[in-house]
């Protein structure tokens, strides 16, 4: 991961900057934190096991439990995981492609029937909850231990606002495009999804003391990213994939400011 933050900041091309960083430690972060593998049950009791057949290109594979003729048999797909939280799969032929949101607890369709998958248990652990919070809790600290580098990295990203693809109007929401800015959107999608608002403060108090080294040129970029910060905490901020146009984390933008206003 800290070979990626290097190769980020020696990546001589603006091109080509976005997916160093993605590929080498946002990816790589979300797979830490969030990980797709385990075993899910759909609406109906019937069980769901991913797993993992291809990491770097976040593919996974998909067995679905199925009734038929008085018996249960097995169905297998291939899903692509893109953006951390985001899966693109085939559920129903008739359908085509559909793109499935995970927030943690569970993965959320966008098909006509509105299917939702509950995580049951990660791969490689046991179900019982002190192993989970284990995990969690391990998964955070090497977060943590990397956090300041990730931020340092953030003047690497383009600073440049955009409008949302199709659905923001100017005036009304700002579109950050994940795809262009994968640090930064890790950082504040992670932190608005887990509503950890220790977390969510240290990026801030971070940011803000990253931009005041007056002998730093490129200081700006945190004071920048520091806005984006707050605007997408009050749900100002839309994130994008340009590479698919779609929405992500929809549903964190809003849970985060209903905390935060909780909280005021």
């Amino acid at each position: 991961m800290l070979e990626g933050l290097y190769l980020t900041s020696e990546a001589q091309s603006d091109r080509n900057r976005p997916a160093v960083a993605r590929s080498t430690v946002a990816d790589v972060l979300w797979s830490l934190v969030l990980p797709w593998s385990g075993e899910y049950a759909d609406a109906n009791g019937g069980r769901v096991v991913l797993e993992m057949i291809d990491p770097d290109r976040g593919a996974v594979l998909i067995k679905r439990e199925v009734e038929g003729d008085g018996s249960k048999t097995w169905i297998e797909s291939v899903g692509v995981i893109f953006q951390g939280t985001s899966m693109e799969t085939v559920l129903d032929p008739a359908e085509g492609r559909i793109i499935g949101s995970h927030s943690g607890d569970e993965i959320c369709f966008s098909d006509h029937q509105g299917t939702v998958w509950r995580r049951l248990s990660v791969s490689g652990s046991s179900s019982s909850s002190s192993t989970a919070m284990e995990r969690e809790s391990a998964a955070k600290e090497v977060l943590r231990l990397v956090l300041t580098q990730v931020l340092l990295s953030l003047r690497w990203e383009p600073t440049f606002l955009g409008l949302g693809i199709g659905k923001a109007k100017a005036g009304d929401l700002v579109a950050i495009d994940a795809a262009r800015r994968p640090l930064l959107s890790f950082l504040l999608r992670y932190a608005m999804g887990t509503r950890d608002l220790t977390f969510i403060s240290e990026i801030y108090w971070s940011l803000w003391c990253l931009s005041q080294d007056y002998l730093d040129p490129s200081r700006t970029a945190y004071d920048k990213a520091r806005w984006v910060m707050v605007n997408a905490l009050e749900g100002n901020i839309e994130f994008w994939d340009s590479v698919r146009g779609i929405q992500l984390d929809a549903w964190a933008s809003r849970s985060t400011a209903k905390l935060l206003e909780c909280n005021e």
